[in-house]
């Protein structure tokens, strides 16, 4: 898969809920979300919100099971994108030991190269069996908002649950 929005100017450690709230995703969502169809998907580590949709954390009936296995699946096809990329790009794999700013730089190209193998149909790299997966940062300093409920709900009754259970 190719990469289509990148945030490659923080240059320190942060969480990554921390980073997208810094993003122009962030404020572009905030700013115009009757605009902007669809929504992102987030870990535990990050706010419920109407387009930033995350897990139930203690899932209550089938449809919010369903939803959260639905849910599972999906970020899973991300991480395994991010793998592709720790593998083409074998400096990703461990701490860049550069500055922050050169460190931000090299991710940047592996990015854009990674696009360019995804354009130009090159093969992906054979799968690895050392990958660890990112745990993500299970703390979330931002209360989930009713619209964010509101829309999560929505979404489980329209496609797991309603007549479908």
């Amino acid at each position: 898969s190719a990469y289509s929005k990148l945030c490659g100017q923080v240059p320190w450690i942060s969480p990554d809920a921390r980073i997208l709230r810094e993003s122009s995703v962030w404020r572009n969502f905030e700013m115009q979300p009757p605009l902007l169809d669809g929504f992102i998907l987030g870990d535990s580590a990050y706010p419920l919100l109407n387009w930033l949709l995350t897990p139930f954390l203690n899932s209550q009936t089938v449809a919010e099971r369903r939803y959260n296995r639905a849910f599972t699946s999906a970020r899973s096809t991300i991480e395994r994108c991010f793998g592709v990329v720790k593998r083409r790009f074998h400096c990703l794999r461990t701490a860049l030991r550069y500055s922050p700013v050169r460190a931000c730089r090299i991710i940047t190209a592996c990015l854009v190269l990674q696009n360019l193998a995804v354009e130009f149909r090159t093969p992906e790299p054979p799968d690895s069996e050392d990958e660890e997966e990112d745990p993500g940062d299970n703390n979330c300093n931002l209360p989930p908002t009713p619209a964010g409920r509101a829309r999560r709900q929505q979404l489980v009754f329209t496609y797991f649950g309603g007549r479908r259970q």
